[in-house]
């Protein structure tokens, strides 16, 4: 009895993701492999795609000056968002975290973007 019942949740399992996998795979996977034939090929969408090999990467990396400072910008914009965006966040933890007049006003007023969403969602599906 209990293989029976396990097999007809493993079934029912498999029904409930297939749409998920389906998804995943049209929309993730079939682009991203798309993408990886085509950078190995000519096209302009009027001709049919010509093989090339690794024509673009090298064309990227060895001759395009403009690469390394595209490649640095990224390095910098990423270290620094990350870096003061660390920062910030921790000086408003330790804010919240003071013995001041008004803490309860503070930390309310940080709080409420992420509990009002939370609150709307709420709403909205007792409508329904």
């Amino acid at each position: 009895m209990s293989t029976k019942l396990g097999r007809q949740q493993n079934i029912t399992g498999w029904i409930f993701i297939i749409p998920v996998l389906i998804g995943t795979i049209v929309f993730s996977f079939i682009p991203v492999l798309f993408s990886l034939v085509m950078s190995f090929t000519r096209w302009n969408a009027m001709n049919p795609p010509k093989f090339i090999g690794l024509e673009h990467f090298v064309s990227i990396l060895g001759r395009d000056k403009y690469y390394v400072q595209a490649v640095w910008n990224t390095f910098v914009y990423a270290s620094g968002s990350i870096f003061f965006g660390l920062i910030f966040g921790l000086a408003l933890a330790l804010l919240a975290n003071l013995k001041v007049t008004g803490k309860n006003f503070y930390r309310t007023a940080y709080f409420a973007p992420t509990v009002t969403s939370t609150i709307a969602v709420g709403i909205v599906w007792s409508f329904i």
